[in-house]
């Protein structure tokens, strides 16, 4: 959650502050398939259904930044 909503800033330098955790998530994500489930979850908590497709379909390319492909 955002700890100031009417902030001035980027959105990679606004400051959030900790709720609730991720269902299913354990305290910090250790496995890329942790975190490819975070983002499912985050894909999952938008309202809109297209927006939710939107979001599901970065996830790969997401994960692809995050891991070393033996492949490329």
């Amino acid at each position: 959650m955002l700890a100031e909503p009417f902030e001035r800033a980027t959105p990679s330098c606004r400051r959030m502050r900790a709720t609730e955790p991720v269902p299913g998530a354990r305290g910090g994500s250790h496995t890329a398939f942790a975190v490819a489930q975070a983002l499912a979850w985050l894909a999952r908590q938008r309202r809109d259904i297209q927006e939710q497709l939107d979001w599901a379909r970065q996830i790969p390319e997401l994960m692809d930044h995050l891991l070393v492909r033996q492949d490329k």
